[in-house]
């Protein structure tokens, strides 16, 4: 058992999932009022943030999950390379991606978690878990299961429960799971405190609620990630750092009460603030009183668009705030740019405190329990909530919400930004407070080549790049950024740009549901989804030592193929070709020509395409399960009226020959002709021009296939024997009798 010595937080800090809770509200809604999905930062770990979350009460924990998990897998191919002879796993091989694939994923930061990925979180942490997956029809998913890992007990009870998700979602469209959460019972889901400053001279306790109605958890992130696609990533700066206790005692509400690192510079906390900066009081926060009276009443002279450029420390100023309420409105996210640098986000803390005001200005802080304002007492050491009766008029309650961040480079200099929320709105301003000195500019932790320091582009900017990407090239947009913006506005480089535009097309294909990186398993799940929304596919085949097989059609096509090719004399041949490079499974398309219409130029009928059938592997009982559905669609109709067109591939063939008894079925002569050079060349070995000669006098002008009546064709044949094919290998003239000749009687 690969464990590490990490404290346990207790209770869990999280927040409820909105998306997920309307997700289990809409499939499966008695499960809502026993278990409640908590929120996990969707930046391709939010599984190992969910088990980070189950195992040790924070999701912070994800890279240690993580690595022990890779580690597992790595020590043990055989319980997850099914293409392995001795692989000995549990999990079937239909939901298992290659091995290489699931390697490359889990030892990638920000890669992708699937089901076997899970059986390796249960081996290496030695627990069962519950893997759920909302019903999206009839019958459970199949991935909804026990997940009893390597060394664990069969009979192992699960531990925690981890719920298939989806980051955004609405009614209309498919459930495609893309995102993972953690499923608590709603008893252990009680609200975690504590100890910071909320007022000046008193210690409060902050509260990251669990309440409906308090923000996204994926704010924590979005106040400081927005604004550049490569500022995204969240990994700690690589700066050597010493252990010592935090000195600014319990007033820093972004960390927590252990000891935190940090970093000595040769900076003096006199100098001046960024100009607009005001010094903050005593170098510590300002008080709730203080930041609502500057919201309510900051004149417009101070009121800064953006937080001010240049050095600080133990300071503060006030922004506009219109912009990310209209962020707001559009689903966006919240931005405050600053030149501080890269943010850790995985430190980040987002909390909401509801006030009442009293007539004559005063501020009591009040808590929301189960919909209702209470107020905070304790009786034997436990914390007891009150509801207040009657309840206060929404119209004097206010509700305070504070971003807590804490710089990359060191984590003794924290950001709060203050902004609050009553009956009219959110407010327009915002207080933004720096506490601690700000640390040199430092290189981006994800930079591998680039050693200038790092700053963040605006959102601002960014906005505009990506509406503009969408249609230009990035190197011109990012031409166009430079002559037409400041210095400090443009791009950082062309590379910021092509990652925007980068990061665009991939949330416009997460939204058209072409995702690009899913395995076998979820794309069979997909088209299993799609059977129970979309007409055209018709069934989808699962059983256990087979390759799923699939079949689509529209009921127009059937509708054609019995008006246009139930005629044996003037109908339509309806005819089957196997493809081979359309992807890792094979199709078989039907065509028919549509007698309705006629093309302009040539007179003759167009080609339209019938039912398709997505198969893995090509034997006469794959092809019986689609040849058999298509017929039983027919079955009213007279076969011996219907012409079948086709290769020479025989289990295709016998099957045809099966399911429609009494079609006449008709080799396609440039398959056949295809094939017979193909025979000629590889497997007899005849020279070209050998080659050329045996096949002009089967397939040429005077061939055997320009013969139109039976006596013309035996006497072709006999004297093709005797001129040609005496001379002929063995091999050649036992494909000539065996393949060509019979499908050639049948046709004549």
């Amino acid at each position: 058992m690969y464990v590490g010595d990490i404290p346990v937080q207790s209770p869990t800090i999280s927040v409820e999932d909105e998306t997920s809770k309307q997700i289990l509200s809409y499939y499966q809604p008695s499960l809502l009022p026993q278990l409640s999905p908590r929120a996990t930062n969707g930046d391709g770990n939010c599984c190992y943030r969910a088990v980070s979350l189950a195992l040790y009460g924070v999701q912070e924990h994800h890279r240690h999950v993580r690595l022990l998990t890779a580690v597992e897998m790595l020590q043990h191919p055989d319980f997850y390379d099914v293409s392995r002879r001795s692989y000995s796993g549990q999990l079937e091989a239909i939901y298992a991606g290659p091995y290489d694939d699931m390697i490359t994923a889990v030892t990638t930061l920000g890669g992708y978690a699937e089901l076997m990925h899970l059986y390796g979180v249960s081996a290496a942490f030695r627990v069962a878990i519950s893997s759920f997956m909302p019903p999206v029809g009839l019958t459970p998913s199949p991935y909804s299961r026990t997940i009893v890992g390597r060394s664990v007990r069969s009979a192992a009870a699960p531990v925690f429960t981890l719920m298939w998700t989806m980051l955004t979602w609405n009614k209309l469209e498919q459930f495609m799971p893309n995102h993972f959460v953690l499923l608590l019972p709603r008893s252990d889901t009680s609200p975690q405190t504590n100890s910071i400053t909320d007022d000046e001279n008193e210690n409060a306790e902050v509260q990251v609620h669990t309440d409906v109605g308090v923000e996204h958890v994926d704010d924590y992130s979005a106040v400081a990630v927005e604004g550049d696609v490569n500022d995204a990533e969240d990994l700690v700066a690589d700066v050597k750092v010493t252990s010592a206790p935090d000195s600014s005692g319990s007033d820093d509400a972004g960390s927590d009460s252990e000891s935190v690192a940090t970093v000595e510079y040769d900076v003096e906390l006199t100098d001046v603030p960024a100009e607009g900066m005001q010094r903050l009081p005593d170098d510590t926060w300002l008080s709730t009183e203080t930041v609502y009276h500057l919201l309510r009443s900051a004149s417009s002279d101070m009121i800064h668009k953006a937080v001010p450029r240049g050095h600080k420390a133990f300071c503060y100023c006030v922004v506009d705030n219109q912009s990310n309420v209209d962020r707001r409105s559009r689903g966006q996210r919240r931005v405050f740019d600053d030149d501080c640098g890269a943010w850790n986000t995985d430190r980040g803390r987002m909390c909401v405190f509801p006030y009442i005001m009293s007539d004559d200005g005063a501020m009591r802080r009040v808590f929301l329990r189960d919909g209702k304002y209470c107020v905070e007492r304790k009786c034997n050491g436990r914390r007891k909530y009150d509801p207040f009766d009657p309840q206060p008029d929404p119209s004097i309650v206010v509700r305070i919400t504070r971003y807590y961040g804490i710089c990359n480079a060191d984590p003794a200099f924290k950001k709060r930004v203050t902004w609050f929320e009553d009956a009219s709105g959110p407010s327009s301003v915002a207080v933004v407070e720096y506490h601690g000195a700000q640390p040199p500019a430092a290189v981006h932790g994800n930079a591998k080549k680039i050693t200038t320091p790092y700053t963040r582009t605006p959102a601002s900017t960014m906005d505009k790049v990506k509406q503009a990407a969408v249609h230009a090239p990035p190197k011109a947009v990012y031409n166009d950024c430079i002559m037409s913006m400041d210095i400090e506005d443009a791009p950082r480089n062309s590379q910021s740009v092509r990652s925007a535009k980068r990061y665009q097309q991939q949330k416009v294909r997460r939204e058209n549901q072409t995702l690009h990186r899913l395995n076998f398993a979820d794309e069979i799940l997909q088209v299993m989804a799609m059977a129970q929304s979309d007409s055209f596919v018709r069934d989808v085949r699962i059983s256990g030592d087979r390759v799923p097989c699939i079949v689509v059609y529209r009921d127009r096509q059937l509708r054609d193929i019995k008006s246009f090719c139930f005629d044996a004399r003037r109908g339509s041949v309806l005819s089957f070709d196997k493809t081979f490079n359309l992807g890792s499974m094979y199709v078989t398309v039907s065509t028919y020509r549509n007698q309705a219409l006629n093309r302009p130029t040539s007179g003759s009928s167009p080609n339209f395409f019938g039912p398709m059938f997505i198969h893995g592997q090509s034997d006469t009982d794959t092809y019986n399960y689609f040849f058999g559905r298509i017929a039983s669609k027919l079955q009213d109709m007279d076969f011996q009226q219907l012409r079948l067109g086709l290769d020479d591939e025989f289990a295709m063939r016998k099957s045809l020959a099966f399911c429609f008894r009494g079609a006449a079925l008709l080799a396609c002569n440039q398959h056949l002709q295809r094939n017979t050079e193909h025979c000629a060349r590889d497997s007899v070995g005849l020279s070209s021009t050998q080659r050329h000669h045996f096949v002009h006098a089967i397939f040429g002008d005077a061939g055997l296939t320009s013969c139109s009546d039976v006596a013309s064709f035996d006497l072709a044949v006999d004297r093709f024997r005797s001129r040609v094919l005496a001379d002929a290998p063995d091999q050649l003239r036992e494909y000539f009798n065996n393949r060509y000749y019979i499908h050639s009687v049948q046709q004549i």
